[in-house]
């Protein structure tokens, strides 16, 4: 029994070893202790079995089963079948750990002194900034002289910019310093308009004013829209990629000017990208990026030749790296409630599939449309636009069906297109009109054969998007569009979103601002840097414009520049994914 009793005292430590200590602390006696719990087990294993028929019984069946459990568990974990995998011998050779985790999951929110470290940090790079709000619906915000797009306003003795070569630049938007009614860094009246190269090597344009870009500013503002100049190239110029383009049909001529769309200006708070934090955090992040690649390389190389053992030497993460990865798991909240502060209302929460096509719906649904004849207008662009159905292979009675359908629906949207061309698109639908073309929507019938319902629901919400689009610029007809159009295609206009479910909200941040930090899809400013950024504009799929990879185009100035009012300086930067 004695015996026993000390095989059984014996497994214990091992036991508490393997399960207590860290994984990342027990190699290579991890294996070790393995080994030793797996052969004390067996031992005692056997001894149980000769105090089974020797001695007590029922003590030696426990033990014997135990033993047996604890053997099994110990040969199970030295092999590596169960429990966290074992790292990597080159690893230990080169006294590396695997890549530390950085996100969400990176540093758990249960620790006081990181999250205080981290909401210091917030609390620390707090700027006050401008943010350009665009306002759903268009006409919901107050009237000012402050857009996107369309035309800008020119003072007295201004001029189009224009390239060393002659080629006109893109106006992409306008800011009136009398829009914003609190005290800024920033002059308190005059215009701000930007300009730029829109054109195929856009994401190689960078730098200071010149060919790539220009700022204007006029002391004050002018009374009205200045004409854009008959060579202005198309949005970009050899790929036309104009916020038009996918309702265009062949041979129109692309377009040339951006979408228009009213600008709000509004205070916010604004907080840095991590990569944008103080330096000895920021640095950090890279070395373990720079270290990640050159690992990989290293390990490809082992790969095809054994003897190349030599690997880079983990950077050592400094005391701030558990705050960096909390304050990224705060950023995103943080940004979410300065934006709803700014706006006064709830940043837009994605609905779902089921939710938005639902929406979708409602605009066919809705009996007054189509209420103007810009939606006959582009409901016929985009049937004359659709993707074409091949036709089946196994009947040629079947293919011929589907041929006539689509024979019939292009003379059919071709008739509809050239009756809206003839009228002003503003021109109310009467109700012969009206229910003359929804009779035609609702039946149409691409297949014959299909049991689907007709298209005219989806492509009704498209057009909706596409009214919406041309007339936000105008204020007045904006405000005809029903209702049910603005609601139906919220989720297309709204470039900030949560989607929320599971355990975390995911946040999707596009929005244009002045002043404070900007946000960066690639590597953002430094939060201590002296620039100031005058303006970051985002990529917007309302607004119909991209910057290199759906990123943004900052304009960068000096405090002294800013200062003096002298915009001559500007740099630019593009960034993308």
């Amino acid at each position: 029994m004695r015996t026993l009793l000390l095989l059984l005292l014996l497994q214990l430590p091992f036991l508490l070893f393997m399960w207590l200590v860290p994984p990342e602390r027990r190699t290579p006696s991890r294996k070790v202790s393995a080994w030793l719990l797996a052969g004390l087990s067996l031992l005692a294993a056997g001894s149980g079995i000769l105090h089974l028929y020797w001695e007590d019984g029922n003590f030696a069946r426990f033990s014997f089963v135990f033993a047996v459990c604890a053997a099994l568990g110990a040969v199970a974990r030295a092999k590596g079948w169960i429990g966290p995998d074992d790292p990597d011998p080159l690893l230990d050779a080169g006294g590396l750990a695997e890549p530390r985790a950085t996100g969400g999951d990176a540093q758990s929110a249960a620790d006081p002194a990181v999250d205080a470290g981290a909401a210091a940090l917030l609390e620390r790079y707090r700027r006050p900034a401008v943010l350009l709000h665009r306002p759903y619906p268009p006409h919901a915000g107050p009237p000012g002289n402050s857009h996107f797009g369309g035309l800008p306003a020119f003072a007295v003795g201004m001029e189009w910019p224009r390239t060393s070569a002659g080629v006109p630049l893109h106006f992409l938007c306008q800011v009136d310093f009398a829009d914003m009614h609190w005290t800024t860094p920033l002059p308190d009246h005059g215009v701000l308009l930007v300009f730029v190269r829109d054109d195929d090597a856009q994401q190689r344009s960078s730098g200071r004013a010149g060919d790539d870009f220009r700022i204007l500013y006029a002391p004050e503002a002018a009374a009205g829209p200045t004409e854009a100049p008959a060579d202005l190239p198309p949005i970009g110029w050899d790929f036309p990629r104009g916020p038009y383009r996918e309702v265009q049909l062949d041979g129109e001529p692309h377009q040339r000017l951006h979408v228009a769309w009213p600008i709000q200006p509004l205070e916010m708070d604004s907080f840095p990208d991590q990569s944008g934090l103080p330096e000895l955090i920021a640095h950090s992040e890279r070395a373990w990026q720079q270290w990640s690649h050159e690992y990989q390389v290293r390990k490809s190389l082992h790969e095809r030749d054994p003897s190349v053992r030599r690997f880079p030497t983990a950077p050592d993460d400094p005391e701030e790296a558990a705050v960096w990865d909390r304050y990224g798991e705060l950023l995103p909240a943080a940004r979410a409630a300065a934006l709803e502060a700014a706006t006064g209302t709830p940043i837009y929460e994605e609905p779902g599939y089921a939710a938005e096509a639902q929406a979708n719906r409602r605009v066919f649904e809705d009996g007054s449309f189509p209420s103007h004849w810009i939606f006959i207008h582009y409901f016929a662009r985009i049937a004359l636009r659709r993707s074409r159905r091949d036709p089946p292979s196994d009947a040629d009675t079947a293919a011929a069906a589907i041929a006539d359908a689509e024979a019939r629906l292009d003379r059919a949207a071709r008739a509809w297109f050239d009756r809206s061309c003839a009228l002003p698109l503003e021109s109310p639908v009467d109700e012969t009109d009206r229910a003359a073309f929804r009779a035609w929507a609702a039946n149409i019938r691409r297949d014959p054969r299909s049991r689907a319902g007709s298209d005219a629901p989806g492509w009704a919400a498209e057009a909706a998007f596409w009214v919406i689009r041309s007339w936000a610029g105008n204020r007045r007809l904006a405000g005809t569009i029903p209702p049910s159009a603005y609601e139906a295609v919220a989720g297309r206009f709204h470039a900030s979103r949560v989607s929320r479910g599971g355990e975390k909200d995911w946040y999707h941040f596009h929005f244009c601002q002045m002043l404070g930090h900007a946000t960066s899809s690639q590597e953002a400013a430094p939060a201590d840097g002296t620039e100031v950024c005058l303006l970051n504009l985002a990529s917007d799929r309302a607004l119909g414009w991209s910057f290199w990879d759906c990123g943004e185009i900052g304009f960068w100035i000096a405090p002294e520049d800013l200062a003096a009012r002298d915009f001559s300086r500007v740099r630019m930067s593009v960034n993308g994914h």
